[in-house]
């Protein structure tokens, strides 16, 4: 079971340690029997462990460097936020007032009669 032919492996098919060969080419051994596993299949096991851990290991910080892009996002957004509402919303409502209306003018005695008398 040395050569890629016994092995069911295409050698032109590039290796990548993360793919599941297909199982109708994986064979399948008997139950009872025990299997012996040689030097090279205990390497390409680690070898594999050792890609798995890295990918692991290089996504994590990925995700740790994605959560801290999130979270500065997230606090300018609420920064952003806080500024339009005090600048929109609280300076405009601050500064509409309604229109100031002129007092009338003082009512007199004198002022009375003669309005009265021109209608």
């Amino acid at each position: 079971m040395n050569s890629l032919e016994d092995m069911h492996v295409d050698p032109n098919v590039a290796f990548d340690p993360f793919t599941t060969p297909n199982p109708s080419l994986t064979p399948q051994p008997d139950l009872d029997s025990t299997i012996t596993i040689t030097l090279g299949m205990w390497n390409h096991l680690i070898n594999r462990f050792s890609a798995f851990e890295t990918r692991s290991n290089n996504l994590e910080r990925a995700l740790e460097a994605l959560d801290s892009s999130h979270n500065m996002l997230k606090n300018r957004h609420n920064t952003l936020e806080y500024e339009y509402y005090e600048r929109a919303v609280v300076t405009h409502r601050n500064s509409h007032q309604e229109p100031k209306i002129p007092d009338p003018p003082p009512c007199s005695p004198a002022n009375a009669k003669n309005s009265s008398h021109s209608s």
